[in-house]
């Protein structure tokens, strides 16, 4: 079975270049059929030009966009321009780290071959940095939220690493609307309610000091409440229209 890497970048230089060269590493030991494909979502003109000397015509497939349209809109370009069987994608900074993607791979190749999506289920190693303590908890409370408003048991679907069997999720792709974080939580979701199998992977996770998340915890808590409340109405509104009961 064949994979397509998906790596988005919004100014992410020279930090994708790392991940794309780890990562290359990675899949050429494992002798899998792999392709990269990387999107950047509307990055400044100087990184455009680095992204275009670093990954030449042919290497890679390289989208540049004109405008930032978030990471979603991104990974959703990605997936529609790649060619294997199995597509994934991975925040290009690896703090989730690099070795996730042949986990979620086996995972749907050979522990779980019915799986239509295996995404990778986030074990933080806790420690007494503030920042990183609130990113946590943060995440715990998104969490929890989408379990209580989705029904989705104790999914992490809001993890930056996830693999779809390509086939599976066009099925549904045009009908997931959120462009940016909340693109995460709808694709499950809409992998669900379309009946699709989708599976965990545990994968231990150490937050990095060094980085400076884009992750602010009030204002994106409240961004995924609305975002989560819009997809709610929609939802309805789908049941309504097919008859069934609200």
């Amino acid at each position: 079975m064949s994979l397509s890497i998906i790596l988005t970048c919004f100014n992410e230089v020279p930090i994708i270049f790392g991940s794309y060269t780890a990562l290359t590493t990675m899949m050429q030991a494992a002798r899998i059929d792999y392709e990269f494909i990387v999107v950047d979502d509307g990055s400044s003109e100087a990184v455009q030009r680095a992204l275009q000397a670093f990954f030449p015509e042919g290497r890679v497939r390289l989208i540049l966009s004109s405008q930032n349209e978030g990471r979603g809109a991104a990974v959703t370009k990605g997936i529609r321009t790649a060619s294997k069987d199995y597509v994934c994608f991975i925040d290009s900074d690896l703090e989730i780290p690099a070795y996730t993607l042949l986990v979620l791979y086996y995972t749907a190749t050979v522990f779980e071959p019915g799986a239509d999506m295996v995404i990778a289920d986030r074990c933080y190693r806790w420690n007494l940095n503030l920042r990183n303590l609130i990113r946590n908890f943060g995440s715990l409370v998104v969490r929890r939220i989408t379990s209580w408003a989705l029904d989705l048991g104790s999914l992490d679907t809001e993890t930056g690493a996830k693999l779809f069997r390509r086939s599976a999720v066009l099925e549904f792709l045009g009908e997931v609307r959120d462009k940016r974080w909340f693109w995460d939580t709808e694709v499950v979701a809409e992998a669900i309610r379309h009946s699709q199998r989708v599976v965990q992977a545990p994968v231990v996770v150490t937050r990095r000091n060094d980085k400076r998340s884009s992750m602010r915890v009030v204002r994106d808590v409240v961004n995924f409440s609305r975002a989560l409340y819009a997809y709610k109405r929609k939802e309805k509104v789908g049941r309504r229209t097919a008859g069934g009961v609200v």
